[in-house]
C-alpha cells in the first residue's frame, strides 16, 4: 500500500479545529478540490456517515467515516468513484503548546 503523510501546525485549540473538520458540510470552505457536500445518510456526524463529495474538477466520490474520535479526528474510506482496490483515509489533531498538529494520512493500493 501507499501512503501519503501530511502535517500542518494551526496556531489554535483543537476545539476550534474540531469545529470545523467534524462539520462535514464545511469541508468546502478548507478542501481545495471540493465544491460541494451532499449527506447520503440523515445523521451528519459520527461513525458510519455517507456523503457526496464533489470535486471542483467535476469528479463525484462516495465517502464513509469508518471510525470517529470526537474532539481527535476520525478514519474514512472512499467507497465509489476512485480507481483503488483499497484505501483509508485519517484526520487526526494533536495539541502542542504552539497550537494544533492536524495530520492527514492516506493509505491507497490502486
Amino acid at each position: 500500500m501507499n501512503t501519503l503523510d501530511e502535517r500542518i501546525l494551526i496556531p489554535a485549540q483543537p476545539a476550534v479545529i474540531w469545529e470545523h473538520i467534524s462539520d462535514v458540510a464545511k469541508n468546502p470552505t478548507w478542501q481545495v478540490d471540493c465544491s460541494s457536500v451532499s449527506f447520503l445518510t440523515t445523521y451528519h456526524k459520527g461513525q458510519g456517515v455517507r456523503w457526496r463529495y464533489s470535486s471542483k474538477s467535476r469528479h463525484d466520490y462516495v465517502v464513509e467515516i469508518t471510525a470517529w474520535y470526537e474532539g481527535l479526528g476520525y478514519e474514512y474510506t472512499l467507497i465509489d468513484g476512485v480507481p483503488y482496490r483499497q484505501n483509508k483515509g485519517r484526520i487526526r489533531l494533536q495539541e502542542i503548546p504552539e497550537g494544533t498538529i492536524v495530520q492527514w494520512t492516506f493509505s491507497y493500493e490502486l
